[in-house]
């Protein structure tokens, strides 16, 4: 067991070590070649806080090999297990799957937008940090702390407030397809009984149908929710690479040879 989590963990840094280069090249070479116009009308926190966010995107993909992967298996084991013990309950969570999978869905683009605003809330947070260092030599000629005090206030205030509204989504959805959850256990464990009050299963099978079938619907509802984080990598990677898209800067014309 522990040789098995090591190799995963090996597989987990040496991925982790390899798409970090890849895409921190891919990013850095496509930001040189833009043109100097474009520099000068961008902070430089904002660069910083863009390629930073190849963090999230790498903290994504950890989760979809470790946990993801763990969830899939386990729905697979226990559909085989459930069918095994009543077809009937097997086919009825088959069914209830892509039901959760749709009203997680629903909340898909509000996920979006309040990722996009966290993003960009810490992006000007990461420009005001560094301005203010940069320009420190001015804020103190000038005597301006307090000034700069109140501005910090108020941007990473609402840093904090985007990471807040975004916590409290992330909160309703989880709490309601909790509830969702337990009234569909409530509805197999319903089922389940008839089944015992009718000799169909005995008490033994009805625990155990008990046990997997709240072992499957915790795995389905972990897939689901897997899309948030899913959502919030897509929108760092869209950030990091919108200024690919960006006409790069002419290298080509005449060269000039000089004689001396």
């Amino acid at each position: 067991m522990k040789f098995k989590q090591a190799l995963r963990e090996l597989f987990i840094i040496k991925q982790s070590k390899t798409f970090n280069e890849r895409i921190n090249q891919k990013f850095y070479s496509s930001l040189l070649y833009l043109p100097k116009l474009f520099f000068d009308s961008r902070k430089v926190g904002d660069f910083v806080a863009r390629l930073n966010d190849t963090q999230r995107i790498q903290s994504v993909i950890r989760q979809l090999i470790t946990n993801t992967v763990t969830d899939i298996l386990s729905i697979l084991i226990s559909i085989v297990f459930l069918w095994y013990y009543s077809w009937k309950l097997s086919i009825l969570c088959l069914i209830i799957s892509p039901a959760i999978f749709y009203f997680i869905f629903r909340f898909n683009k509000h996920i979006i937008d309040n990722q996009k605003r966290v993003m960009e809330a810490y992006s000007n947070n990461e420009a005001n940090y560094i301005d203010s260092i940069r320009g420190i030599e001015a804020i103190k000629g000038f005597s301006k702390q307090n000034l700069f005090l109140k501005k910090n206030q108020v941007i990473f205030g609402n840093f904090q407030n985007k990471i807040y509204d975004l916590g409290k989504l992330n909160l309703k959805i989880s709490l309601y397809s909790g509830i969702a959850l337990v009234f569909i256990l409530l509805g197999i464990l319903s089922i389940s009984s008839h089944s015992v009050l009718n000799n169909e299963i005995k008490v033994g099978e009805l625990m155990a149908i008990i046990g997997i079938s709240s072992s499957l619907l915790i795995s389905i509802t972990n897939l689901a929710l897997a899309t948030i984080p899913i959502q919030e990598a897509r929108v760092a990677f869209e950030r990091m690479f919108e200024y690919s898209s960006l006409d790069k800067e002419k290298i080509n014309g005449i060269k000039i040879l000089f004689k001396f």
